[in-house]
């Protein structure tokens, strides 16, 4: 709770010390006001501004609070004991008492003597002008005292009247500000819901509009206030877009689908009303219709080839990937995917949008590193007609269109440049964009897939990649490990390549440790390409490990660790000097290492010619 969220307006000075000493036991700070009565509308009105929910006070005072403010006044009840108190304090002035008050409190009093047959006068007032001919009036008959408020005492004082102000007990105190707290707990939770649902139709890539049984708008989404320039407090009859619409609002009826057209754009109108004893509602839903080009365009194009299955792996780091992509992919948050080259990033990303809600929905994949910053954004966004030169008739329909309802992934999101990082980043937050050379506002339904072979987190550090941005594409993070961590996996990749390609081919021992030796700097794709030219190559259909030092040239020599060297290197050398008949030249071609290489290795194993 806020200090702001309740004011007390008391009526008192006894009952404000009560009330102090209250909120000291129950830690709660909360702002006392006494005021004359003439200051408390204004600041009860500056103090609904500055965001006060809800005002404790009592008597005349919660009455005028009541007609001057909208919202709500808790009141301080009066009791018999309070009565009491007060009573018994004016008695020592002497027994010509007069008790002003509002017609609440006057009633109390009267019920007080009734049980009691206590003796003095009640005066109802109805407003605070009236006081002070009341207090004129005392005064001429000779009473002792009065009993009464602020602005009792206020005249009292001109008058030189005796004067004992209202008292109540610490339970009505209590009881007043336990509904007020209540009161707000149940405001700060209807408020959630209300943001929370806000939120929601804002989100929408459809217009939403309600208004009362008047035509006076009391809600509207940001695609309404972009689309048609309405906002809250606007009349709905004066749209021209609308006027089709008006016997249905007046009659009350229900539609679900109405065709418009707005400023060359086709619009899909829906129409629902809700009725409660006192209001009547309705409710607008404005969808965009989409050109019958970018329909067919969606239906046709960007199919997905791979899926969850088509991942093979049984090493612990690649189930938990594929673990943690499958829950990715029942949500609809954007998805970053780390991994090195050639690790199959893309793959997991199709697999995501085939597992995900959007799988009946456009795949497109985009490699921001192969276009020019220049035609990315014209990609991304599409453009207008005219907009450079060489722009194609009638402009052109960029992703963020074709893709609607679908998902997009963008590889090699590191090289974007900071401005298209701006503009991808408004659309993330907004659903829509312009095309370039465009001024209209484009709603889009889309997930977003990124993928980098870079730690996109330290070009942030080092102000290469825009902070608001990363933060954004990071929400959901898969790590795809590399081919050499994957323990077992490249002999099941291998053997998997094989078959594909009609190939049936068996590694000996010595290659296959030499496959799980080999760091695979180029991962999946390197390994790929060396099975490739084994199944051109290799004449056996056992692959020996000499077979593999044959179709090395492709592979990276930062791939070898010593492990392996350590392990199979003398035998490899002996083997292939052998071969080549002490030839240092051939032999060192074959092992895919310089002659200079080779004899420091002959020196270290000591081998001679």
């Amino acid at each position: 709770m806020k200090f702001n969220d309740i004011a007390i307006f008391s009526v008192s000075r006894i009952i404000s010390e009560r009330i102090s000493t209250l909120l000291v036991e129950k830690d709660i700070d909360i702002q006392i006001y006494e005021l004359e009565h003439y200051d408390v509308i204004d600041k009860a009105q500056e103090l609904v501004k500055s965001g006060t929910k809800v005002i404790i006070s009592r008597g005349g005072t919660a009455a005028v609070l009541r007609r001057c403010v909208n919202i709500p006044i808790v009141e301080i009840p009066h009791d018999f004991y309070g009565i009491y108190k007060t009573i018994e304090e004016a008695k020592r002035f002497g027994d010509k008492i007069v008790a002003i008050g509002f017609p609440q409190y006057c009633n109390m009093l009267k019920h007080y003597q009734s049980i009691t047959h206590e003796s003095f006068k009640i005066c109802q007032v109805y407003n605070h002008k009236d006081i002070e001919d009341i207090m004129a009036k005392i005064k001429s008959d000779g009473h002792h005292v009065v009993i009464g408020g602020l602005t009792v005492n206020q005249f009292a004082s001109k008058y030189d009247i005796n004067v004992v102000m209202g008292d109540t007990d610490n339970l009505s105190i209590e009881v007043a500000l336990n509904q007020a707290v209540n009161l707000i707990r149940y405001i700060n939770q209807e408020k959630l819901k209300y943001n929370i649902l806000d939120n929601s139709i804002n989100l929408s890539s459809d217009s939403i509009i309600s208004f009362d049984g008047s035509g006076i708008i009391i809600n509207v989404n940001y695609q309404a206030r972009e689309n048609f320039d309405c906002d809250v407090g606007d009349n709905i009859f004066r749209f021209k877009i609308f006027k089709s619409l008006y016997e249905y609002i007046i009659s009350e009826s229900n539609v679900k689908s109405h065709i418009v057209i707005y400023k060359n754009k086709k619009f899909d109108v829906s129409l629902s009303h809700i009725h409660s004893k006192e209001n009547f509602f309705s409710i607008l839903k404005i969808s965009m219709v989409k050109s019958s080009v970018s329909m067919s365009l969606q239906n046709s194009n960007f199919p997905t080839r791979y899926s969850f299955p088509d991942i093979l792996g049984s090493s612990e780091k690649i189930k938990e990937c594929i673990l943690n992509a499958k829950k990715f992919a029942k949500t609809d948050f954007p998805v970053y995917i780390e991994g090195e080259t050639g690790t199959g990033k893309e793959l997991f990303a199709q697999s995501i949008h085939k597992e995900s809600l959007r799988s009946n929905k456009p795949f497109i994949a985009l490699n921001c590193s192969a276009i020019p910053e220049t035609l990315l954004e014209s990609e991304l966004f599409g453009y207008e007609e005219g907009v450079f030169t060489g722009a194609k008739k009638g402009g052109k329909v960029g992703i963020f269109e074709l893709v609607d309802g679908g998902t997009i992934f963008l590889d090699e999101v590191s090289e974007i440049s900071p401005l298209v990082q701006l503009k991808l980043l408004r659309v993330l937050q907004e659903r829509a964009f312009s095309r370039v050379g465009g001024n209209a506002l484009i709603p889009t339904d889309f997930r977003l897939i990124t993928a980098s072979n870079k730690q996109l987190k330290e070009m942030v550090i080092n102000d290469k990649f825009r902070r608001d941005f990363f933060y954004r594409l990071n929400i959901l993070k898969l790590s795809v490990p590399n081919l050499h961590d994957r323990e077992n996996d490249v002999i099941l990749l291998a053997n998997q390549f094989v078959t594909l390609n009609g190939r049936e081919l068996t590694f000996s021992d010595e290659a296959a440790q030499f496959m799980l030796n080999y760091e695979w700097p180029g991962n999946i794709r390197e390994l790929q390409s060396l099975i490739y030219r084994l199944i051109v190559l290799c004449e056996s259909d056992d692959v020996s490990l000499n077979d593999l030092i044959e179709c090395g040239e492709y592979l990276d020599h930062d791939g070898f660790n010593n492990g392996l060297l350590e392990s199979n290197e003398l035998k490899m050398i002996k083997k292939v000097l052998l071969e080549t008949h002490g030839d240092k030249v051939q032999a060192a071609k074959k092992l895919g290492i310089s002659v200079t290489t080779l004899w420091r290795r002959m020196k270290k194993f000591k081998i001679t010619s």
